[in-house]
């Protein structure tokens, strides 16, 4: 059994705060740290590809 499942809730809430986190930071480490939070995001959502299409942060995060 894949040890990451069950972990998508917590997943993503950690993942939130990081980009609140990169929102409301300024000057070129913070624009450095927005560049590599949307890569992380990009990368992160082919791992759902097999997700329950219902959960609400999946369809949020399609929608993005």
């Amino acid at each position: 059994m894949d040890r990451s499942a069950g972990q998508g809730t917590a997943t993503a809430a950690e993942f939130e705060k990081i980009l609140d986190q990169a929102k409301s930071s300024q000057g070129a480490d913070a624009n450095a740290a927005r560049v590599r939070s949307l890569a992380a995001y990009k990368a992160f959502l082919p791992l759902w590809m097999d997700a329950d299409p219902n959960i609400p942060i999946l369809k949020e995060a399609k929608a993005e």
